[in-house]
Parts: structure tokens; C-alpha cells; sequence
């Protein structure tokens, strides 16, 4: 059970933390490895629909946020007498900043792919703990 638990920590980017459920007292790591290594290859075409769909909320949040800027440029620059320069300095700013907020703020989580590679494990005897 230690063995299957260091395994599954050794291992770059976040993997599950295992543990066997079976009676059996002796745990193969290239077993364990390469269930890991299975379920995971299983649940990929998650990852690259969750990908696609953070990219285009990304797209979607700089979009909103220049719409927004533009707006709110647009409105001050009136004031002023300079509408079309408020707006496009507006758009400018706010688009960017939604960008790099967007960017800078890391991957969102994809949860259905680690649900699916938790169910996949659990099909496969074993139990998980969490994540590292």
C-alpha cells in the first residue's frame, strides 16, 4: 500500500494518491503505473475539449472586457469632447487587462477529467485519497 502511495506521488503534475482496496498484499508498481498511465490516456479527450472551451472563455473575457472598456471610455471621452479616442482607449485597456487576468490567473481546474480518472481507478480496485 506504501508503494502504490509513493508511486502515484512520484510522478509529475497533479496525480492521484492511491491506495490498493484489494486484499492482496502484494502491489505491482508497473501495474499501478500503468493503470494510472491508462485511465489518464482515457480521459485526454476531456482535457482537450476542456482546452478548447478555456480558450474560448478566454475569448470571450477579453471581448467582454473591451466591449465594457470601450463603453466606459467612451462616455468619460464624451465628457471631455474626445468620445472615439475614450473608446478606443477604453477598449484598449480593459480587453488587455481581462487578457492577462485571463492568462495570468492559471489553468481553471478540470474537474470531469480528474471524476473520470478517479471512476477508472475505482473500476480498477483501487481507492483515492486526493490529489498532489
Amino acid at each position: 500500500m506504501i508503494a502504490v502511495m509513493l508511486l502515484a506521488s512520484s510522478c509529475s503534475g497533479p496525480q492521484p494518491k492511491l491506495y490498493q482496496v484489494s486484499n492482496s498484499s502484494e502491489v505491482e508498481t508497473e501495474k499501478v503505473t500503468q493503470d494510472i498511465q491508462e485511465c489518464e490516456r482515457e480521459a485526454k479527450h476531456l482535457d482537450a475539449q476542456h482546452a478548447l472551451k478555456e480558450g474560448k472563455d478566454i475569448a470571450k473575457d477579453t471581448a467582454k472586457g473591451g466591449l465594457y472598456g470601450g463603453a466606459i471610455g467612451g462616455a468619460v471621452g464624451a465628457v471631455h469632447g474626445h468620445a472615439g479616442l475614450g473608446a478606443a482607449t477604453g477598449a484598449a485597456s480593459l480587453g488587455v487587462t481581462s487578457f492577462l487576468n485571463s492568462i495570468f490567473s492559471g489553468p481553471r481546474p478540470n474537474s470531469a477529467k480528474r471524476r473520470y480518472v478517479e471512476q477508472c481507478l475505482r473500476e480498477r480496485g483501487y481507492g483515492i485519497t486526493g490529489w498532489e
